[in-house]
């Protein structure tokens, strides 16, 4: 019995002065004295000197008092540290992969564009400085406010990403308004007239926008005309009549 205390009050004071030097005092110091008195020679003397220590019971309390304030006081082991540690950059770079997979969809969320028919049979006219010029017919615009000016930009945005920017764009929400404008406003003037009080009522509210691209001698190099055949005392659109410069956001 005394050889088995000996062994285990040497291991405990080796392990309490190797936790020292490791910096966790408290669970060392425990060790040590845990150590120093299971040793025999210790254990008797103190039974000579300390009358309760000759008590059984309150030596192995003391035994078991000093094995738990070193236990519940020794360092967390670096194994389980650097599982944290892994768990918690496992966390981080899922986050990063998180964020880096919602940018692409931020990034992409558009208006929806409102539906335009670009008129391909009248694509062949051509603007003085050899620039293309595009009919496009789209739904009968809402009047109750602006917004048709922005939806129709956006539609602006993407023809002259597909077409290039030297170009004129004209919107017309009336297919009748649409063609007689061909007829009689561009180089062919099939018409052969000019237009009567009635053409110009036709093309006054029809005639939504013009866009003029990359032109070198018009108010702006990239004009917007709302309502180009209108005037600002027409009824109902007269408020939406305005000349503005637009540089198409191109993709």
């Amino acid at each position: 019995m005394k050889v088995a205390k000996y062994i285990l009050g040497i291991l405990f004071i080796i392990t309490g002065l190797g936790v020292i030097t490791q910096k966790s005092i408290i669970t060392g110091i425990a060790f040590v004295i845990l150590g120093v008195v299971l040793l025999p020679t210790v254990s008797d003397k103190l039974k000579e000197n300390v009358s309760f220590w000759q008590n059984k019971i309150v030596r192995y309390v003391s035994y078991i008092v000093l094995f738990t304030i070193a236990g519940a006081t020794a360092p967390k082991s670096s194994e389980t540290s650097s599982s944290k540690e892994e768990n918690k950059s496992k966390i981080i770079i899922k986050t990063e992969e998180n964020t880096t997979e919602q940018e692409p969809a931020t990034a992409q969320k558009e208006e929806p564009l409102i539906k335009y028919e670009i008129q391909e049979d009248l694509t062949t006219v051509i603007r003085y400085d050899k620039a293309p010029s595009y009919f496009v017919l789209i739904d009968k615009i809402n009047l109750k406010n602006n917004d048709f000016i922005a939806e129709i930009e956006r539609v602006i945005n993407k023809i002259v990403s597909e077409k290039g920017g030297k170009i004129t764009i004209d919107f017309f929400d009336n297919k009748k308004a649409l063609d007689l404008y061909c007829k009689s406003h561009y180089v062919t003037n099939t018409l052969g007239r000019s237009l009567n009080t009635s053409e110009n009522g036709l093309l006054a509210p029809h005639h939504i926008v013009l866009f003029s691209g990359e032109d070198n001698v018009d108010i702006h190099y990239n004009t917007l005309y709302i309502f180009p055949n209108a005037s600002k005392d027409t009824p109902n659109i007269g408020k939406y009549v305005k000349t503005k410069e637009f540089n198409p956001n191109v993709k």
